[in-house]
């Protein structure tokens, strides 16, 4: 979690889960969630929430795959994910539903084999 402090107050500005799979033939992946409050896009909160989760994903967990979708029109999410080294696998067509309209999204995925 991101936070920040206005006005004396804390406010969360962003979030990132790590989802592990429990399924003993896909415990070595992961699918990874993540957002950031539209206000505070821009500032490197992403950025840091990435490298903290892939932090505990790659030498705590032992990890050797994580993953995640975004929309097909989000370069400059799909710029960040490839600058920590994910990849675009494919293409999930009609993968989400958004402002009432069906959005193709990329899957990508990180690895972590040495």
């Amino acid at each position: 979690m991101a936070e920040v402090v206005e006005n004396g107050y804390k406010k969360v500005v962003g979030l990132v889960g790590l989802h592990l799979n429990s399924m003993p033939r896909l415990r070595h992946s992961a699918g990874i969630g993540i957002m950031v409050h539209p206000d505070y896009q821009g500032r490197g909160i992403g950025i840091a929430l990435l490298k903290k989760v892939i932090d505990l994903a790659d030498n705590w967990l032992m990890l050797v795959r994580l993953e995640l979708t975004v929309f097909v029109e989000n370069e400059r999410a799909v710029k960040l994910y490839q600058s920590l080294g994910f990849q675009i696998e494919g293409i999930k067509k009609y993968g989400a539903i958004r402002n009432g309209e069906y959005a193709d999204e990329y899957l990508m995925a990180r690895y972590n084999v040495k």
